[in-house]
């Protein structure tokens, strides 16, 4: 399953005398039916030693996160639209 998803998401990139071209899961399955790719030896534990956040960007996530959702309760409760959508829908609803 990790493969699968290292693939999907342009984990792998395809080299020939032509450069690199990233390739996804369908050109993938066709490289290897076609005997044109090396099946690459990446263990799982490769693919999640790569895939770590470290903890600056976990804090930068709940900060914006804290913020965002401090924004929308305070938004709610003094009754201002939370997006412009909203405050457009209001007026156009009570312009008729």
């Amino acid at each position: 399953m990790t493969h699968s998803y290292f693939v999907t998401n342009g984990g792998l990139v395809f080299c020939d005398n032509l450069g690199f071209e990233e390739i996804d899961a369908g050109t993938f399955l066709k490289l290897l039916d076609a005997d044109e790719l090396v099946n690459p030896a990446i263990t799982e534990a490769d693919i999640k030693d790569k895939s770590h956040i470290d903890g600056l960007a976990i804090a930068i996530l709940i900060v914006q996160l804290s913020w965002f959702t401090i924004q929308v309760v305070t938004r709610l409760a003094n009754h201002l639209a939370v997006t412009l959508l909203c405050q457009w829908l209001n007026q156009t609803l009570c312009v008729r």
